[in-house]
């Protein structure tokens, strides 16, 4: 059964105010991060993961009003004809970085492994070629609802009998869903071969990578069969969740990794000793960081942690120290066992690398 013209004009005008409230719910979440942004982002060095987070951030504040105009203002259908594929154009990059993210984070917890980077970054560009693909030629006009029929906002919507735009939503859903498993199979493995519980810096990267995952895949389902129903009308009122929500979770879990790699940091370094007892938080404060290149060390459970390439921006006395690396070093002494945890450098390009390593020499 059809809609009716009422029915059309209310489902149109809820996609409109869920465009405008999804985006004030960005620039909410941008406000409200900015004490962290410039801890951990703004006074660190210049990174991949760096980028990605500005680019994530602020390319979605910067387009969406243009997506705005486009969907909220009423047009004529030959303007409509001329514009219609340029929300789409420009909001697909929205996913794109927050794709990025999880393309560096993955690189980085499988050791920088160059053949897991080739790898991705095909899966990353074939998406973005297949949206590309949908957007040049699989979309046409929404038309208008509202008399006399001349003028509406410019929604696309699927060509007859066409699955394509179900097609651009499932992609990014298929590229979650590779990186997410390769993620939690190698954290298993690590937590399998070393036969304990994770750190709690892999733990948050887990929580956040699957909480990412769930939402961002549901929203990306959703919007896929809404577009393969019938009812035009509704097709694209999920939109707003898929591209502006995945850039602001994108933002929180690079912002989340970086607080709690540097209240690791933190820690080790306020509860600092030697093998002649405790020397104290003042002790461990005038500790200067090893430079790059430093030797990992082992604690005594066997396993070596590095906390790699976030460049964590801590703030120091008058100025950001950048955090290259974390490494625990357990000693014995006349039968005691005492851990002298110690921050080094993380040298790495990504920005949130963890990895644990088993150690074959147990101290």
């Amino acid at each position: 059964m059809p809609d009716t013209i009422e029915t059309a004009q209310h489902f149109i005008f809820v996609t409109q105010v869920y465009f405008c409230s999804m985006y004030a719910v960005v620039l909410w979440d941008w406000i409200i991060s900015l004490p962290r942004e410039w801890q951990y982002i703004w006074k660190t060095s210049w990174t991949p993961v760096k980028v990605a987070y500005l680019f994530c951030r602020y390319w979605v504040i910067s387009v969406v009003p243009y997506l705005l105009f486009a969907f909220v203002n009423n047009h004529s259908f030959e303007a409509c004809q001329r514009i219609y594929k340029i929300p789409v154009a420009l909001a697909m990059w929205n996913q794109v970085g927050s794709e990025s993210v999880l393309l560096i984070r993955t690189y980085a917890f499988f050791n920088r492994n160059i053949y897991v980077l080739a790898g991705l970054l095909c899966a990353l560009g074939g998406m973005v070629a297949y949206q590309l693909y949908v957007d040049t030629s699989q979309m046409l006009v929404l038309p208008f609802v509202t008399p006399p029929f001349t003028q509406g906002p410019c929604f696309p919507m699927s060509k007859p009998h066409s699955a394509h735009l179900l097609g651009f939503f499932i992609a990014p859903l298929g590229f979650d869903t590779i990186v997410t498993l390769m993620t939690v199979c190698k954290a298993f493995y690590i937590r399998r071969r070393n036969g304990g519980p994770s750190s709690r810096l892999i733990q948050t990267f887990l929580r956040e990578g699957v909480f990412y995952y769930l939402l961002i895949s549901i929203a990306n389902l959703i919007n896929g069969i809404f577009y393969l129903q019938p009812r035009q009308v509704i097709s694209a009122i999920n939109i707003p969740l898929s591209v502006m929500m995945s850039p602001v979770l994108a933002c929180r879990l690079i912002l989340d990794l970086r607080e709690r790699g540097s209240e690791t940091v933190a820690h080790s370094d306020g509860h600092a000793y030697n093998s002649h007892g405790s020397r104290g938080m003042n002790a461990a404060s005038q500790r200067r960081p090893r430079p790059y290149g430093g030797k990992p060390a082992t604690i005594n459970s066997g396993v070596m942690l590095s906390t790699m390439g976030s460049d964590l921006g801590v703030v120091g006395h008058d100025t950001s120290v950048e955090l290259n690396g974390l490494h625990h070093k357990a000693s014995r002494d006349m039968g005691d066992e005492v851990e002298d945890y110690k921050a080094a450098d993380i040298n790495c390009i990504s920005g949130i690398r963890v990895e644990v390593e088993k150690t074959s020499n147990a101290i």
